[in-house]
């Protein structure tokens, strides 16, 4: 292609969907991507048979078909072959003493089988999951926001207007509690505990961690209300629909190219340059989307 208008660094979720966004819009995107596959933290491999595959890294989508980009993008992936499978009971704990528990798509259904597990605890995963509802409005515009930006700061103090700034201020302590202190502090039960510890980690955090708990929750709210939708064939599917969209909107993603330093001239990125040595330049931006 001839010079992009931006650059993109990496090829996991966030920035397939970037360069799926901007092709949409007409601009010309490349994509650089140092390993052999596109996918980051996707990947479908056959570990165990011939022609058994497993996702082994990320397997359920929910938080994805539940955003504004699965909105904005998904009848296309769907053209070009994604499909995904549902479940009404997307996630249980057993435990080694044979106590187990089972989440379903069913809220109701959910507070008799966790209040029968442990009185009161059924009630208490009906106050979790109905304050991330009351409270959608900020928390996943803070999720979805730059921190240090007008948008933010507006939308805190539109908030702090309505709640006050103490109310404010108690539901930001409140959502910096981390998972271990949500858990030991809210259920009774060691294995509704259990059935919520693990999810933190699929967002990177600890059970110590700050924004743990909070985290949590709005797994437990996702799970509820979408499920956990795992990709028909593997989530290789996913990769193979999202390079189809975006080769379609007219963009090109390169495997196979390792970016060693990103280029500036005059205060802003303007490219950059391969371990190979090669430079490329962007018309209007570099995006990068790798770990830190």
């Amino acid at each position: 292609m001839s010079q992009p208008d931006h650059i993109i660094v990496g090829s996991g979720i966030n920035a397939l969907v970037c360069a799926a966004m901007l092709g949409g819009k007409g601009a010309k995107v490349l994509v650089l991507e140092r390993n052999d596959r596109i996918g980051g933290c996707m990947r479908t491999e056959e570990i165990t048979a011939p022609g058994f595959i497993h996702d082994v890294m990320a397997t359920t989508f929910v938080l994805f078909i539940t955003s504004p980009a699965f909105a904005a993008l998904g009848a296309d992936l769907s053209r070009h072959g994604l499909e995904f499978c549902h479940t009404g009971t997307p996630t249980g704990v057993l435990r080694p003493d044979g106590s187990h528990a089972v989440l379903s798509t069913d809220r109701a259904a959910n507070i008799a089988a966790l209040n029968a597990i442990a009185a009161s605890d059924g009630d208490r995963h009906a106050d979790d999951v109905g304050g991330i509802e009351r409270n959608a409005g900020l928390l996943f515009g803070l999720l979805g926001g730059s921190l240090w930006s007008y948008p933010t700061a507006k939308l805190l103090a539109g908030d702090a207007w309505r709640r006050g700034s103490r109310g404010l201020a108690a539901f930001l302590g409140e959502a910096l509690v981390p998972a271990r202190n949500w858990l030991e502090s809210t259920y009774q039960s060691e294995t509704i505990r259990a059935l919520w510890a693990p999810w933190v980690l699929h967002a990177g955090l600890g059970p110590e961690d700050a924004f743990s708990g909070q985290i949590a929750k709005v797994i437990a709210f996702a799970l509820e209300a979408a499920g956990a939708p795992i990709v028909k064939g593997g989530a290789q599917n996913l990769l193979a629909a999202f390079e189809a969209l975006i080769t379609e909107r007219g963009g090109v993603i390169s495997t196979e190219a390792d970016v060693a330093s990103i280029i500036l001239a005059g205060g802003r990125a303007t490219g950059v340059r391969l371990a190979s040595g090669e430079t490329v330049h962007a018309k209007k931006s570099v995006i990068c989307s790798v770990t830190p």
